[in-house]
């Protein structure tokens, strides 16, 4: 009942309250959106954060990406 009674609100006032992330990821979304990839910038400072979004709002592709980015970006630290 509360979920609806939010979802009818947003209508209403013609806004969305996203929460459980940043104004970066959200804009990092919607640059996917738009333009089908997030700019490697933002996806260094921000994967995390996109990629807990993507499984969120369950945008496969975006979380993809992420995922790509992560194992394409491990770095190994030898220790002893």
């Amino acid at each position: 009942m509360l979920n609806d009674e939010l979802f009818t609100d947003c209508v209403f006032k013609g806004e969305v309250i996203l929460t459980d992330t940043t104004p970066e990821c959200v804009r990092a979304m919607l640059e996917f959106f738009y333009t089908g990839m997030v700019s490697d910038d933002k996806m260094k400072i921000h994967v995390d954060g996109i990629f807990v979004i993507s499984h969120k709002y369950q945008v496969e592709m975006l979380k993809y990406l992420c995922e790509r980015f992560m194992s394409c970006n491990i770095v190994l630290v030898r220790r002893g």
